[in-house]
């Protein structure tokens, strides 16, 4: 069996040895009868056996995922809030500069209340691979909200709690299509850049496989008015470099997205926007120049 996705024109192809038990309702959209560049291959006649102890540590996310280096592999472990990492939920292996990937999961696991059972592309695992391979020269994922207004592309950026989810629901309500509320993808094609949307929603949750050419970035923050400050240069890019999900341990990765992102704000027009949280929002919007 196998499922066949493209997200971000990243064709994606999972590949299942017994037929699949997976909840895979948000990734419907993303569905495509396309050729892979990327194969996933689920693993489940056994879980492999992991010494740690012979892996160069990579990344430590501080919670229930880290990244090693095993020869020419990146080894992705995943475990549950009551075990430690000599236990894992579920390894890949990535291979191939990411496009190849050997995926585990175990259903034997110490703790009989928690099922687990994701989705190949599920939270972390799935974030983890797509930013990846963004980063071999392809693009960069943002914490951002992305709004296609009538082929108007906006990329609205923030952390947690600067507005995102409500600017989705403003446009929304104003008929304009959302992408998604906290994380899109921009790509560049030829002298254009163009945001794409994900599966993996935040409070809001709308999700589309689409595209559109990106005419403005704003930078979030909630106000009391509306109002707009053109930013660039240095400024600009280290306040995207603080809302971008970085590949923080692949020097030569993060080497392209600060080139990508320099070459971005190059293009695209940046502004702060501090914003109250009505409709009157999207007329204003409209008329930044």
């Amino acid at each position: 069996m196998i499922d066949q996705l493209r997200i971000a024109d990243i064709p994606i192809s999972i590949h299942y040895q017994s037929p699949a038990q997976f909840n895979g309702e948000i990734y419907e959209s993303f569905q495509c009868d396309c050729h892979p560049e990327v194969n996933i291959h689920l693993k489940d006649d056994h879980f492999p056996k992991i010494n740690l102890q012979n892996q160069k540590p990579l990344f430590d996310s501080q919670s229930v995922w880290r990244l090693y280096l095993s020869g020419q592999t990146i080894l992705f472990i995943q475990k549950s809030v009551i075990d430690d990492f000599s236990n894992p939920l579920l390894a890949a292996f990535f291979k191939d500069h990411y496009q190849s990937v050997d995926l585990y999961i175990r259903t034997n696991h110490n703790d009989p209340e928690d099922v687990f059972n994701p989705y190949p592309l599920d939270y972390p695992l799935g974030q983890i691979l797509i930013i990846s391979l963004l980063a071999q020269k392809r693009g960069v994922m943002f914490h951002a909200c992305g709004v296609d207004d009538q082929g108007n592309g906006y990329l609205f950026t923030g952390n947690s709690t600067h507005g995102k989810s409500t600017m989705a629901n403003l446009w929304m309500q104003n008929d304009g299509r959302i992408l998604n509320d906290d994380r899109v993808i921009v790509r560049q094609r030829g002298d254009t850049f163009r945001i794409f949307g994900t599966p993996w929603h935040g409070d809001f949750p709308v999700t589309s496989n689409r595209d559109v050419p990106l005419k403005k970035i704003f930078i979030l923050k909630h106000d009391k008015k509306n109002q707009v400050k053109p930013v660039d240069g240095s400024m600009a890019l280290s306040m995207l470099l603080t809302r971008i999900f970085p590949v923080i341990w692949d020097k030569t990765g993060m080497e392209f997205t600060l080139d990508f992102c320099t070459r971005l704000i190059s293009k695209v027009p940046c502004y702060q926007l501090g914003f109250k949280p009505d409709s009157d929002i999207i007329d204003f919007i409209r008329c930044v120049p």
